[in-house]
């Protein structure tokens, strides 16, 4: 595993996370599918993170 490239994807989903969060935490007017496509995004990015670990963890 690439650790810079595997903090970069960290670091990338945690922002998505804090920014739907404070949208439906503030319960902020966007638009439908802008809030649907960072929700999308961080599925995507958690996704990659998840694989990344798991093909460390078999290698290991």
């Amino acid at each position: 595993m690439n650790d810079a490239h595997f903090a970069k994807l960290f670091d990338s989903y945690h922002e998505l996370e804090n920014e739907v969060h404070k949208i439906e935490q503030d319960n902020a007017r966007v638009a439908d599918d802008y809030l649907e496509s960072l929700k999308k995004r961080r599925v995507h990015l958690k996704d990659e993170l998840v694989e990344m670990i798991h093909k460390t963890e078999k290698a290991l």
